[in-house]
């Protein structure tokens, strides 16, 4: 007997800048696997919120113009939420990328 498993355990794609995690994550999309993908920088609350706090310091703006000038503040807090909310219940696959921190570091500096 065949056992159907309905549910899609979510993706979490979780990593730093510069290592290829949208090439990673347009990939999955194209392997249509049916589950849900997400891609973030953090999922920890206290790193969003130092982050936040970094970049209305160096911007000089209020939290509403901050979330304007960088939606991903936005998208960030809803992967980190959704993440939470699945990991307590279900399993969920996460993926973390590393790169050589010179290398990256060199892409960084050349990709602004």
């Amino acid at each position: 007997m065949k056992k159907t498993v309905s549910y899609k355990a979510p993706i979490f794609i979780v990593q730093m800048g510069k290592v290829g995690s949208k090439s990673l994550y347009a990939s999955l999309l194209k392997l249509d696997l049916k589950n849900p993908i997400y891609s973030t920088h953090t999922i920890n609350q206290n790193n969003r919120r130092q982050r936040r706090e970094r970049l209305q310091e160096s911007y000089h703006v209020s939290k509403r113009k901050l979330k304007k000038m960088f939606p991903v503040l936005a998208h960030e807090k809803k992967v980190s939420k959704l993440f939470a909310k699945n990991v307590q219940k279900n399993p969920v696959c996460m993926i973390s990328l590393s790169r050589d921190p010179v290398a990256r570091n060199v892409s960084a500096f050349f990709n602004r």
